[in-house]
C-alpha cells in the first residue's frame, strides 16, 4: 500500500487457484478487466487498486475480504 497525492494505491495478491472465484464476485467489470490485464507474479495474480473514491474502495474491500476467507 502506498499513499499518493489524491489517492491510495493498494495491491492484493490472489493465488492463481482462487482467481476464477474472484471473477465470479460482485465487483465491477472494470476492476475485473484490470485484474485480467495485470501480469502474474509467480503463481499469484496482483489486484492493483487506485483508491480515489468509495466505488473503488468497495471493490478493494470485497477483494480483501475474499483474500482473508480464502486462506
Amino acid at each position: 500500500m502506498s499513499a499518493w497525492k489524491g489517492y491510495i494505491q493498494a495491491t492484493v495478491y490472489i493465488p492463481g487457484k482462487y482467481i476464477e472465484d474472484l471473477y465470479s464476485m460482485d465487483i465491477s467489470e472494470e476492476t475485473k478487466a484490470k485484474i485480467r490485464q495485470t501480469k502474474n507474479v509467480g503463481k499469484s495474480n496482483p489486484c492493483i487498486f487506485e483508491i480515489h473514491d468509495n466505488d473503488v474502495f468497495e471493490d478493494f474491500n470485497n477483494v480483501m475480504q475474499f483474500k482473508i476467507k480464502a486462506k
